[in-house]
């Protein structure tokens, strides 16, 4: 690159100059009591994951059982907090937590969990960090992926993405019992692939486009 008949930028050298901040993430921080709900003993609606699959099935449960995570959705654009608390089932995951700034195709932030702590503190360090991919586990990270540009790119080289993204995934599968791609988590938000799917405002009925209950009235 050439100003002013000055060469101020090497053309085989694509790495930004300095550090890139460009991110619109800007709801609040979470509170365990935010997302807290006591539905043991209600009918209430599920998403079933399918292996290997993108799609995903509508079932209505009468308890919440073991196999049954919390799915949280938070919009990302607004300074109030707008979020949805849903449950899917078939995950596999029976600990900690995983949470991604990456959630077809409206991009908010969207975190899969097995307790509310840990729901929590994945979620507000996606915040914190203004992107990526988190992985937490008794309150603790065990390994993130930070993605500064708008919360969908990272500023780093190409191998050094490719091993944390291969890391994060060993650590979701062996470590939390997820038996899924990560990628499928962040397809849990995208209301076109059939056939249940959520937003911050709700479950969504692909077929027929509209939000439907939590529960089976």
């Amino acid at each position: 690159m050439i100003k002013k008949g000055e060469l101020i930028q090497n053309q085989h050298d694509h790495r930004p100059s300095k550090a890139v901040t460009l991110s619109n993430i800007v709801s609040p921080y979470l509170k365990v009591q935010d997302i807290a709900e006591d539905r043991k003993d209600q009918p209430t609606r599920v998403i079933d994951m399918v292996k290997d699959s993108l799609l995903t099935q509508s079932a209505i449960v009468d308890t919440l059982t073991d196999d049954i995570v919390k799915c949280v959705v938070v919009d990302r654009y607004r300074h109030q907090l707008i979020h949805f608390v849903g449950y899917v089932r078939h995950s596999g995951l029976t600990k900690g937590a995983i949470a991604a700034s990456i959630a077809h195709d409206a991009h908010n932030l969207i975190v899969l969990g097995a307790n509310d702590a840990d729901i929590v503190m994945a979620i507000n360090r996606i915040i914190a960090i203004q992107g990526g991919i988190v992985i937490v586990n008794n309150q603790t990270i065990l390994d993130e992926l930070p993605l500064p540009i708008t919360g969908l790119m990272s500023d780093r080289p190409l191998d050094e993405v490719v091993k944390t993204t291969q890391r994060l995934q060993d650590i979701a599968q062996n470590t939390l019992g997820f038996e899924h791609s990560i990628v499928a988590l962040t397809f849990l938000a995208l209301p076109v692939i059939p056939y249940l799917k959520m937003n911050p405002r709700g479950y969504i009925d692909v077929l027929t486009q509209t939000l439907i209950t939590k529960s089976s009235t």
